[in-house]
């Protein structure tokens, strides 16, 4: 599993190319993720429980909006 930082970032950039507001995601392109994200984490070197949670995608901000 990726770090949530990475999707974050993506969505970024895809928003900057198409010029699309804050409340759209990933530049209002549809984006499939698959898999089961309850139990496959991020791996974080010298992380505690705490840090790898936290590193998964969904504590990220993109599902905040």
């Amino acid at each position: 599993m990726q770090h949530k930082y990475c999707f974050e970032a993506v969505n970024r950039r895809l928003n900057d190319i198409y010029n699309t507001g804050i409340g759209k995601q990933f530049g209002n392109i549809p984006i499939v993720l698959g898999g089961d994200f309850a139990q496959i984490l991020p791996v974080v070197r010298h992380g505690n429980r705490g840090a790898i949670v936290n590193a998964c995608i969904q504590r990220s901000q993109l599902w905040l909006n």
